[in-house]
Formats: C-alpha cells, structure tokens, sequence
C-alpha cells in the first residue's frame, strides 16, 4: 500500500504516533466511527497495531472520552491490578485532536462460550480493579479527567426514557409486547425514579471502567483477559459494572450465572481490602443498578430490535421491580 492510498486521516496521523506510513501493508477499518472515532487495524509493522484517531472536528464529549483514555494509560493504568493493552504511544493536539496507538490482540470470547470459570475469574479481576481503591478515593481527587459518580437521576434523563419507550410502542411489530400492564408499569416506574441518589450508604466509591461488557475483553495469545476501552473510566460503585457486565452478557444470548459471579467478587474483594462487604448490599446494588439502566438506557437502543428481544428487556424490568 503506498501513502498515496492510504485514507486521508490515517495518512496524516501515522507519523504522528511514529510509524513509517510505508511500512503498512494493510489498514482495516474497526468499530468507533459512529462514535466521532476512527478505529484501524494496521498490519505491516513487527507487530500489528490498532490505532484510535479523534479528530478535532468531533464532538466536545467524543475528545473528552479519548483523551480520557489516553490520561488513563498514561497515569492509571500501571496502578491497576488488571492486564491492559500495551501502548505504543499516544498524542492530545491542542485542538484537542488525539491519537492512541496500541497493541493489536485477539477477539473476545463469544458470549456462547464462556464457561463458569470464566465467569468467576472475571468476577475475581473486576473485585482486584476494585479493591485498589477502595475506600481510597482520595487518591484519585487529583485526577480531574475521571468520570465523576453519577448523581441524581434528572427531569431530562427521565424525559429521554419516556419518549425512547414511547417511539418502541408505536412500532408496530412491539403491539402484543407492550400490554396495557407493561405500560402502566413502565409509566409508574419513571414516576418513581425522578430525584433518586446514585450514592449507597452500605458500599464506597472507587475506580469504576465503567463500560465493562464482554466485547470490551480481547484476549492475549496466551488467552489471558486484555481490559480495553478505557474511555468512560471514572469513580463509581463497583457493583454496577458487574451489573452492566451481566446486563451485556445476557443480551447478547448468554447465559449468566450471577450468583456465582456474586460469590466470587465479594470472596475477592473481602480477599483484597481486608473488609467485609455486605452481600445482601452487593445483590440490592446490582439490581437496583440494572433496573435504572433497563428502565433509562437500554430502550433508546431497541428501535428494530426483535420482539423476543424487547420481550426480554420489559420481563426483567417486571421480575427486578417485584424484587426492588
């Protein structure tokens, strides 16, 4: 491939993040574009790399998470206690265009094959991640670039739910999905929720990845885990990444034992922190965290899915309201 041929944005960044553009032999192009993102695969090179580009044309929030990701490989990622990407180098424009350059690793684990013990030692890794700081989230206030916690739920996040239900109920292939109790109940739920706190009395804050789901799990020859995607890392409550890790698991087919997940976490993290963590505040955490972001989140992307699975979706907001 000769420079001539290479896309435009990549012609131009390559030598930003040291690599001869004639050395690349090939270019393919990742998920990430509709992000504000470009994402490549490069081959050519002793080894292959992926290459994340943020242009500064990109929105205000698409530079803040890149350059959030990069901030977090250059000052975090060395302290926590889970096997990130090797990154070869990375660059923030003042315009606020960036550039990350890492290590190319293999795909992650299909959903349909995961087995128990994988299950458990995610469970176990995502409990070390937490452990680091835990109950120590003084040492992070240094860092302004981390996602802050959540706060209260707002009048706008409600308000974008409520018209993300109500675009699926017009479709027609939802009708017999969406009974007339569904939509009470839906209604009644976000009634309930505007003002709620974010904040757990039983359980701390600490470091939170944030968008932690199986895709974002590249595996290293060896078959070892790779975190990826650091872009959302922030402090939160370390349950709710397990719950948004089960939520995506579960959507994408699997079938998720929680309760081994559960044990095994809350072994760990008492392991790791020389505390006890209450589990009976673990388990209310994690569905109380996967009922908001069923109920807020998850129906703005659901426009043409399958009605077996919005089915899904609306009988677990049933099953976790009954429980909650």
């Amino acid at each position: 491939m000769t420079h001539a041929a290479h896309p435009p944005l990549l012609a131009a960044w390559l030598p930003r993040v040291q690599l001869d553009p004639s050395r690349l032999t090939h270019a393919s192009a990742l998920h990430g574009g509709a992000s504000g993102s470009s994402v490549y695969r490069l081959e050519g090179y002793a080894e292959p790399f992926v290459l994340k580009i943020t242009p500064a044309s990109a929105p205000d929030y698409v530079r803040e998470r890149s350059q959030r990701e990069i901030a977090f490989y250059q000052t975090l990622a060395a302290r926590v206690p889970v096997p990130t990407p090797a990154v070869h180098h990375s660059v923030v424009d003042p315009d606020g265009g960036s550039a990350l350059l890492v290590r190319a690793y293999g795909p992650p684990l299909p959903a349909a094959d995961w087995t128990d013990a994988e299950y458990r030692e995610i469970a176990r890794q995502l409990a070390r991640l937490h452990a680091r700081f835990w109950r120590a989230t003084e040492e992070l206030a240094r860092l302004p670039w981390l996602r802050p916690p959540s706060g209260e739920i707002t009048q706008e996040t409600i308000a974008a739910a409520r018209d993300a239900w109500q675009v699926l109920q017009r479709q027609p292939a939802f009708e017999a999905v969406f009974t007339a109790a569904r939509r009470r109940l839906l209604d009644q739920l976000l009634e309930r929720v505007a003002g709620a706190p974010s904040d757990t009395a039983e359980l701390p804050l600490t470091l939170c990845h944030n968008d932690f789901h199986m895709e974002n799990l590249l595996r290293a020859d060896g078959g070892q885990f790779i975190w990826t995607d650091w872009q959302e890392v922030g402090v939160g409550y370390g349950a709710d990444d397990l719950s948004f890790f089960c939520q995506r698991a579960a959507h994408a087919g699997a079938d998720v034992p929680l309760e081994l997940m559960l044990a095994a976490y809350r072994d760990e993290l008492e392991t790791c922190t020389g505390q006890r963590v209450d589990a009976q505040a673990l388990r209310a955490r994690v569905a109380r965290h996967e009922l908001l972001t069923r109920l807020l989140h998850w129906p703005a992307y659901l426009v043409g899915a399958a009605p077996a699975a919005l089915d899904a979706q609306l009988g677990r907001i049933e099953q976790l309201a009954a429980q909650l």
